[in-house]
């Protein structure tokens, strides 16, 4: 008795041709046929209708919903951030999020602050030049009075902001103090330098010759706005006031 299943692969290739070509032609050609009774559907867990009983029975009893487990706390692992190179690699960042280009820029935004300033400032030491010379009706040459401040007067202005800010050297009592009483007493040595330099502005413009005003009095007057500016607004109006009543008491001039 032959066998209904093909056994050689001459036979095999036969029933995959005739199988091949009797495609269906539509949906209806597609063979129906209703599942045994005695089959059950497969489930992991309650139905949806188990749920809704139980949850409908929970609050008939005025008990709250089961809560769901928490998931594990990652607390103790601490968050790593990395960078990726150019080339696909992976890099620390050392826990701050930073890139090595931000922390340089991070790094030398004081000196860009710094340099910032003193251009203003070197501005102001100009302005101040150009006024005194046109007062005392001296015939201005402009390239020594830029050069003048240019080449010497920035270079000092910035030498003593970095150095003032602690960016140059750092400060040992400063360092062991909190910040706000570090603040405090810079603000107390701007203060001092702001009186000391508008009294003696005051004294120049009032006793000193012609000469002796145009070399001294922009510089003088640079410092005292340079510091006027660093402190706050108390800050600024003593160092404002002091000159003003210390000229007062001499019989000065301010005008």
């Amino acid at each position: 008795m032959a066998s209904s299943n093909p056994q050689n692969r001459k036979q095999r290739r036969a029933a995959a041709k005739q199988s091949s070509s009797t495609a269906l032609e539509d949906a209806s050609s597609i063979p129906l046929e209703r599942p045994p009774s005695s089959a059950k559907p497969h489930t992991k867990g309650k139905t949806l209708y188990e749920l809704a009983a139980e949850r409908q029975s929970l609050l008939s009893a005025g008990q709250p919903f089961p809560q769901p487990p928490e998931p594990p706390s990652n607390n103790s692992k601490s968050t790593k951030f990395v960078k990726i190179s150019p080339d696909g690699t992976l890099s620390s960042d050392n826990g701050t999020g930073l890139g090595a280009e931000e922390k340089e820029v991070e790094d030398s935004s004081p000196l860009f602050d710094t340099i910032f300033l003193s251009i203003t400032l070197s501005m102001v030491h100009f302005t101040l030049s150009v006024l005194t010379a046109h007062q005392y009706a001296q015939e201005l040459h402009i390239l020594p009075l830029l050069g003048s401040s240019v080449f010497i007067a920035f270079p000092i202005l910035t030498f003593l902001m970095h150095l003032m800010h602690g960016h140059l050297i750092s400060f040992p009592l400063a360092s062991m103090m909190s910040k706000k009483t570090s603040s405090l007493l810079l603000q107390g040595v701007y203060l001092s330098i702001a009186t000391i330099a508008g009294c003696q502005l005051v004294m120049i413009t009032n006793d000193s010759g012609y000469y002796a005003v145009m070399k001294r009095a922009p510089g003088i007057g640079t410092v005292w706005v340079w510091c006027v500016m660093e402190m706050g607004l108390v800050g600024a109006l003593l160092g404002v006031l002091g000159p003003a009543l210390w000229a007062k008491y001499n019989e000065y001039s301010l005008l």
